[in-house]
């Protein structure tokens, strides 16, 4: 039998010629032109128009749990003050009849 020693290392070196030879060429980079920055300037204020979507909902929320907890909070501040009211003038009551 042969050796595979020095025919290996060819395969190889073959194999890789063949892959290279296979892939597409690389094209050089080319400078930014006023599209370019158009293009990016767009992706920039998308996610910007996003973000201030998003905030603006979350401050509405807040808002929105703000007045209604405020509505909450008048309406039982007005039957605290029937409570109050009542209390009051059961002590009233009770001093009246405590001094008959």
């Amino acid at each position: 039998m042969a050796s595979k020693g020095p025919r290996s290392k060819l395969d190889h070196e073959t194999r890789a010629r063949r892959q290279k030879a296979l892939e597409a060429p690389r094209e050089p980079r080319r400078p930014k032109t006023h599209w370019d920055h158009v293009l990016e300037e767009m992706v920039w204020l998308s996610k910007d128009f996003e973000s201030e979507r998003k905030w603006k909902l979350a401050q509405a929320k807040k808002v929105a749990l703000r007045a209604s907890k405020g509505m909450l909070d008048q309406a039982t501040r007005g039957e605290k003050k029937l409570k109050e009211e009542e209390q009051r003038d059961a002590k009233k009551l009770l001093l009246i009849f405590q001094r008959m």
